[in-house]
Parts: structure tokens; sequence; C-alpha cells
């Protein structure tokens, strides 16, 4: 159906990371485990380039898209129709309701991802303000994101695009260059992720009344 094509490629920017190392152990990994996140990163944060919301509890990470997506309507193809409020699939029977305006469809796209929960297979750390997020990725390696507040400003990073020449000088890399075996004593690594990982579009806290 449509709308299959529709969350694929409003959720895009989750999935194209491109190569993305992972790491033999939870970093920094002389800093102990924490069990929930402070009280003051709890909340609701927009990102106003996607509408979406990052809710932050005190043990899980969760990223909410909630959007009016709008398309022609004589970009659904053959395969599908549009009679009063809903669209349908001639071949599956899958129906969704829209809004027609016009030549334009408007359909509402709500979608909840949960991005991180403290467990034995995401484990959350902290080195100097900056709250490390340890996800198990299947096997015994670790994918990392930085999770980093500022002035209200909430900000995730990543470690896709660190240059692969620079983290050899702070880790050792396996064969494959697809995992990094850390050494604990090399920390300036930690702040290399800070400085260096990418940057996703800024969050800003939302209060009680949604601004």
């Amino acid at each position: 159906m449509l709308k299959k094509h529709i969350l694929a490629y409003s959720f895009f920017v989750l999935t194209s990371c491109g190569h993305i190392p992972s790491i033999e152990n939870p970093l920094p990994t002389t800093e102990k485990e924490l069990k929930s996140f402070p009280s003051n990163m709890q909340g609701d944060y927009l990102n106003s380039d996607d509408n979406s919301i990052l809710t932050i509890t005190n043990n899980s990470v969760t990223k909410t898209y909630d959007f009016d997506f709008k398309f022609l309507k004589d970009s659904i193809g053959t395969n599908n129709y549009i009679k009063d409020d809903t669209m349908f699939d001639k071949y599956s029977n899958e129906k969704e309701k829209v809004k027609l305006l016009g030549d334009t469809i408007v359909q509402h796209v709500y979608k909840s991802i949960p991005l991180f929960e403290i467990s034995q297979y995401n484990v959350l750390k902290e080195y100097k303000g900056h709250y490390f997020l340890n996800n198990r990725s299947g096997g015994f390696d670790w994918i990392l994101t930085v999770l980093s507040l500022e002035k209200g400003v909430m900000t995730l990073k990543g470690i896709y695009d660190i240059d692969i020449n620079h983290l050899e000088t702070l880790a050792t890399i396996r064969p494959d260059t697809t995992s990094f075996e850390i050494d604990s004593i090399r920390k300036p690594l930690n702040g290399v992720l800070i400085q260096n990982g990418i940057g996703r579009s800024p969050y800003l806290k939302l209060t009680k009344n949604g601004r």
C-alpha cells in the first residue's frame, strides 16, 4: 500500500546512516552504569525540522512522528484509488483514511519509535554531562549514540561518520572494520565522540503548554 512508501520515506533518516560501526564494550568503559536518566533531562523535546518529538522518561527514549503528509493525487499510481475520504489498494484491499484537497492528498502519519530503554542490553553511562546510550546489536557488539542537553537544547550524536583513520589512533580496529575494540585507558575517545559524532537536528524542550 502507498502508506508503506510514505513511512519508508518519512523515516529514512533513521536508517540512512550507512556504515554503522559497533563497539566491543559499552562506553565509556571507565564509567559506571546508570539506572535512570536525571530528572532535568526528562520531558518532551520538539524537532522543528520534521516535527518529531523526543520523549525521555526515567529509563527510556522514544521518538514520535505525528504530522500530515501531502502528495499529489496523480502520484498514487494505478494500484490505488480514492473514494470519499478513503484510499484503497485494488489488489490487497487495504485502505487508509485521507483528505482530498483539490489535486492534493493529505494523509496523517503517526509513528512511535522506541530508541532506548535501560536494561542489560541497553546500557546508559555518563561522561562530562553527556549521556552514552549503548545498545546491544544482536551479537556481542554495541551501537552507540550520545545524548546531550545544553541550555534546553537536546542533541543526538552517533559515530557513523567519524574518520576511521582518526579512530585508529584511539582504538584497536578489527580487520573487518565494522567493530572497534576500545582500550579503556584511551579516554580521549570519549571527547572525539562528543565533538565529532554526527549531530542530529536539535530538539527544543517543550513546556507543559506545548511551547
